[in-house]
């Protein structure tokens, strides 16, 4: 059986356990409504990217950086790179009913950043004739960056545990979907060579960038943790998300996927 199938399966599996869990006992006792508890929140993402394409480009990049280290033509003043998590933001609504005084259900829809950024930064001088064209030293300077910005809304759906009157431990099943795949790749590229500079910086769709449109929709996981006083409530949540598409110039054309840590400041309503 395929892996994606057997990963679905599963998935499938716990969430109908889940509402198998709340159903039963919905049926064995009157729904009141003072047990549902409605909060607002919003917080800060760190979306860091996972795959072997990201081994791949990560291993490629510090390649470059030792073979400029390491060749004797070049005096290097700068040479750094990398792959790097994206750094946003979450905002929205959740819900939660108590099924005990220390079991509950919950579920949430917020606008969730997630996504990746791609660096590189060589500075230094070229020591030798360069094809003739050039009369050794030569000072250069190459910056690229490129930012991908895949914005999404986040459902999950799980249970609660009350550890103790002020700290809570949740978890389920994460369904995310993409807002937009318009504009979601920028790229800024500076360079100077002997006196002579150039730069660029423009958005591309992640389709016209990579060849490939981004998932629509991903499968996953949430983690989390609550400190509530009060109205009040601190979280820290990881939600762990299918592959949100093919970054295609890895060396082997890996799908490329989202851990993202969320830090949550909530009011109940």
């Amino acid at each position: 059986m395929p892996v994606n199938k057997l990963k679905i399966m599963k998935q499938v599996s716990l969430l109908s356990m889940i509402l198998m869990l709340a159903s039963g006992v919905f049926s064995q006792n009157t729904v009141d409504l003072n047990a549902f508890q409605w909060r607002v929140f919003g917080g800060v993402n760190y979306a860091i990217p996972m795959g072997e394409g990201v081994d791949d480009l990560k291993d490629d990049i510090e390649d470059d950086i030792e073979d400029y280290e390491d060749d004797d033509r070049y005096d290097m003043d700068i040479a750094k790179g990398g792959v790097y998590g994206r750094t946003g933001f979450h905002l929205g609504l959740s819900v939660d009913y108590a099924l005990s005084d220390l079991l509950g259900v919950y579920s949430s829809l917020s606008y969730s950043q997630k996504g990746w950024t791609e660096s590189t930064h060589y500075e230094g001088t070229y020591e030798e004739d360069y094809y003739y064209y050039y009369s050794g030293p030569i000072d250069f300077m190459t910056i690229n960056e490129m930012k991908v910005n895949l914005n999404y809304l986040d459902l999950p759906i799980g249970m609660r545990y009350k550890i103790s009157e002020n700290v809570h431990v949740f978890g389920g099943l994460l369904v995310s979907f993409l807002l937009s795949d318009d504009d979601n790749v920028e790229y800024e590229y500076e360079y100077e060579y002997d006196g002579s500079s150039y730069g660029d910086d423009d958005e591309e769709d992640f389709e016209d960038y990579f060849g490939e449109d981004p998932e629509k929709r991903l499968s996953g996981i949430q983690l989390g943790i609550d400190y509530i006083k009060g109205n009040k409530s601190i979280s820290l949540k990881m939600n762990k998300n299918s592959s949100f598409g093919e970054v295609n110039y890895s060396d082997n054309n890996d799908d490329w996927s989202n851990l993202t840590f969320q830090v949550s400041a909530g009011i109940s309503l």
